[in-house]
């Protein structure tokens, strides 16, 4: 009898054990699903007249989007004080929409609130808000659109 209670025992500390570490790792998914990430900036059209004819490759530049989830760290472009911007963003099925934009200054970030700001226009993002379509996301590409700019991008 005493050989089962042990056996009881040790299967419920068990089954405890695995209990707790599933609900803890729940917090740990990503939170906008395949959007989450680190994103490299592969090339930018730019628009004019509703047609994307000036493509900039930007492979070379180094300019990264790590998103997680309600925050957009852009790095490797010049925002007129750093090369690290912070972003505020909505996601919702194929729309992406950066509500606020941000110097980084490490714990004392500044709100962008010029709607002309130009400091990211070469990554595609006129101004301090910006609504993108999503035209591709999956494990390692995404493509995303607006009036301004289309964005391509590979998972990195």
């Amino acid at each position: 009898m005493a050989h089962k209670m042990k056996k009881r025992n040790i299967f419920c500390c068990l089954a405890s054990i695995c209990i707790s570490c599933i609900w803890a790792s729940c917090d740990k998914l990503p939170a906008n699903g395949k959007l989450d990430g680190f994103w490299q900036v592969t090339e930018v059209q730019f628009a004019r007249n509703g047609i994307y004819d000036s493509v900039v490759p930007m492979k070379d530049r180094d300019v990264f989007w790590g998103i997680q989830l309600g925050l957009l760290n852009i790095q490797g472009i010049d925002n007129g004080e750093t090369s690290q911007t912070l972003c505020r963003f909505s996601y919702t099925g194929d729309q992406l929409a950066i509500t606020d934009v941000y110097v980084n200054r490490r714990g004392n970030d500044s709100l962008i609130t010029d709607p002309a700001f130009d400091k990211l226009k070469p990554t595609g993002i006129m101004g301090n808000r910006a609504q993108f379509q999503i035209e591709k996301l999956d494990a390692n590409q995404m493509h995303l659109r607006s009036d301004f700019a289309r964005i391509l991008f590979r998972k990195f």
